[in-house]
């Protein structure tokens, strides 16, 4: 695109109820792929209307967005306070505000920002805003972010008994106001952060629990529990990490550790 790289990433759309009815038209075609007993599996070629799509597009893209989005392989590490003061913190503070720039667009409330229109909650400590990966409409699907203001807190290996009121604020603020604003019960959302996170600015993830499901979620209220028991557990604790070859931080943990 204009000479330059970009990334575009579809999906299909979800189906809506009051469509449903299209599927059993004269214009819906079956092409039956194979039986097993009471099961029964069909290609579906469908109205046209069925099969719309929606596309994200990265542009320009830079070669970490080209590589976040390639297949990859990963290796399990188990990363200790010494391979993260060694490894992970270094490269955090190596990574440009550049990379980070979006993020400080939506807490000035940028106008380049189309996700700071969103914001549906502020205080003085964090933003809440729906996730890009959330279409906004479909509450099965709600993903919404908690993004503090302090900028010093890149990860939980920053969080310490200090910030115990902190996460606890926005445990219980985001949850009020998400009820507030799309009437979903407590019950139905997993508030949680990942680590490694996608981003390293402390970011608190509230997803309803069907579409939750992963190897880099802890629970925000683990997280508080475990600093409850042990003030600095974050920065002294082992934490068993996923880390991809598409990742910054792949082959300097797999050199670390001499794997092959």
């Amino acid at each position: 695109m204009g000479g330059k790289d970009a990334v575009l990433i579809f999906q299909k759309e979800r189906f809506y109820v009051e469509g449903m009815a299209a599927l059993f038209s004269h214009n819906t075609k079956l092409i039956k792929q194979t039986s097993s007993d009471i099961y029964h599996f069909y290609k579906v070629e469908c109205d046209p209307s069925l099969n719309s799509l929606k596309v994200k597009i990265i542009y320009p893209a830079s070669q970490k967005d080209i590589k976040d989005f390639q297949r990859s392989t990963s290796i399990c590490v188990r990363e200790t306070p010494q391979i993260y003061m060694s490894i992970i913190k270094p490269y955090i503070q190596s990574i440009p505000e550049s990379r980070t720039k979006w993020i400080d667009n939506i807490l000035a409330h940028h106008p380049a920002s189309d996700q700071a229109k969103y914001i549906f909650y502020e205080d003085d400590e964090f933003v809440l805003v729906p996730d890009t990966k959330w279409d906004r409409s479909n509450l099965n699907q709600l993903w919404c972010l908690a993004i503090v203001k302090d900028k010093n807190l890149k990860s939980i290996r920053d969080l310490n008994s200090s910030h115990l009121p902190l996460l606890k604020s926005i445990h219980q603020s985001s949850l009020t106001a998400i009820e507030k604003q799309y009437r979903l019960k407590r019950s139905e959302i997993l508030v949680f952060v990942q680590y490694l996170p996608s981003f390293f600015h402390l970011h608190i993830h509230f997803a309803h629990f069907s579409r939750c499901g992963g190897n880099r979620m802890i629970l925000v209220e683990d997280i508080i529990q475990n600093i409850h028991l042990a003030p600095q557990y974050y920065l002294t604790s082992d934490l068993t990490i996923l880390v991809g070859d598409h990742m910054d931080l792949y082959q300097p943990l797999k050199a670390h550790l001499n794997i092959l």
